[in-house]
């Protein structure tokens, strides 16, 4: 896959508007005002506004004489379709690419909670696992490079094979979290 994956949310104004609330998903915003953001006719965004909720995807409220629009989060497929903007936008940033310069033979990748999920919003951080024979401060440069390009707060859990094992015995809470909501990203299944 190459970096024009993110590219599809933004061919069409359909998607394009749909991107916006992908990735403002607790956002409430009226027609004139989306139109202007997206630089778009507010006709057109009015009538792709109106396609997205026929599908589910938006909700339409009236406050006074405007019809706010917000993404429906409740949705099973605004899920899966936050998940797969997200993914688009990682790749689009070189995630595996970055993590691979500091360990050329990383073993497994992953995100997992809410971005993993389809639950996260504009406050959630993202969360990673990294399987490596590397020490967690090897990856820190990447980290802050990724934190920058992505423009949010990047958790990073840094495991060998045998401590990943180990938590797998030791801390079930946490292993049962991870392997129920997780998303590989490279490597072998953790």
């Amino acid at each position: 896959m190459n970096t024009a994956a993110i590219q599809i949310f933004k061919n069409n104004l359909t998607w394009k508007i749909l991107a916006y609330f992908l990735a403002h998903p607790s956002v409430e915003v009226y027609v004139k005002e989306l139109a202007r953001r997206l630089k778009v006719g507010p006709t057109n965004a009015n009538n792709a506004l109106r396609t997205l909720e026929e599908m589910a995807l938006l909700q339409r409220q009236g406050k006074a004489r405007a019809h706010f629009y917000s993404l429906n989060n409740d949705s099973v497929i605004v899920k899966h379709l936050k998940i797969a903007y997200f993914l688009a936008r990682l790749e689009h940033a070189k995630l595996i690419d970055r993590f691979l310069e500091v360990d050329e033979d990383l073993i497994s990748l992953c995100i997992y909670g809410s971005f993993a999920d389809g639950r996260f919003d504009e406050k959630s951080d993202l969360d990673l696992i990294i399987i490596s024979h590397k020490e967690k401060l090897a990856f820190n440069s990447a980290l802050s490079e990724l934190e920058r390009a992505l423009n949010l707060e990047i958790n990073i859990e840094v495991f060998s094979l045998l401590k990943w094992k180990r938590v797998k015995e030791q801390d079930k809470g946490f292993y049962q979290e991870v392997m129920a909501s997780h998303v590989l990203l490279y490597g072998s299944q953790i």
